[in-house]
């Protein structure tokens, strides 16, 4: 089996960023409050709160992803706005069909937020929904960050570094603001050092090193963020996880592998819904 960052991969990635998503929500502190007994100054209770921080880092992920999807249908001669954007939006505004009866009989909705929901303007239905506002800007600017990276690779990479070091922070000043930049600075890093990892084939060129020597990328990978904290060090994380799903695709069963594929092509209708 050939070692590389593929469509198996891809999927795998998107059912960890399920489960995760799940595990933050329902193992955070307002979550585990509901369960008087549990615990939360115990040793067990820290533990699943830690595990609940970090499983946040499934937007990152499903971002990454995005990342290196576009760059690889782009670098393939087959990326279509259009295509794309009705790729996402039908499945969306599917899902908005199906609720609307339910919107007007149980909520207070009005007509005008069911059509600023769906256009992607407002999120106040389903606060969740900022993912797929932040995505399709994402999918709509795609194209310049892709002319960019194959035509100018000093202000490629200038832009990289800007992100990575500023962009993060800059969301958090807007915030109280622009709910909507706050996001789309936030997880442009990700976005970005997915499409940049696809155009140098990065996991091609990690799979020349051997075992050990991943080992020890693996540490410099992760040390940050264990370390640090710093949200933007999830990429490192990403990377990490990346890396040995390549190493430990032929040991993962069949059946399994089944019902991954199943789950990935429903994962982002299940995120509209959490």
């Amino acid at each position: 089996m050939q070692k590389t960052f593929d469509k198996r991969i891809t999927n795998q990635l998107k059912v960890l960023a399920m489960a995760m998503m799940v595990m933050h929500h329902l193992w955070n502190q307002n979550g585990l409050e509901r369960y008087e007994d549990f615990g939360l100054d115990t040793f067990l209770g820290m533990g699943v709160l830690k595990i609940s921080l970090l499983c946040k880092i499934c937007v990152g992920i499903y971002m990454f992803v995005a990342g290196y999807g576009l760059m690889s249908t782009f670098e393939n001669g087959k990326f279509k706005l259009i295509y794309r954007l009705k790729k996402v939006l039908f499945p969306f505004w599917f899902l908005m069909l199906v609720c609307i009866p339910f919107l007007f009989i149980w909520h207070d909705y009005t007509l005008s937020d069911i059509l600023s929901n769906a256009t992607l303007l407002s999120c106040s239905i389903n606060g969740s929904w900022w993912f797929m506002q932040t995505y399709v800007i994402f999918v709509c600017l795609f194209t310049l960050f892709a002319i960019l990276v194959k035509k100018r690779k000093a202000y490629s990479l200038l832009l990289l570094a800007l992100s990575i070091i500023c962009f993060q922070q800059l969301g958090s000043w807007v915030r109280p603001y622009s709910e909507s930049i706050h996001y789309i600075l936030h997880y442009f890093p990700l976005l970005y050092v997915g499409i940049l990892s696809q155009h140098y084939k990065i996991f091609d060129r990690l799979q020349k090193y051997s075992i050990l020597q991943k080992i020890g990328i693996s540490l410099l990978l992760i040390l940050p963020r264990l370390i640090t904290g710093y949200s933007i060090t999830n990429i490192g994380l990403i990377v990490f996880m990346i890396l040995w799903l390549i190493e430990f695709q032929s040991y993962i069963p069949k059946t399994i592998n089944k019902s991954v594929d199943f789950l990935a092509v429903v994962s982002m209708n299940m995120w509209l819904v959490h």
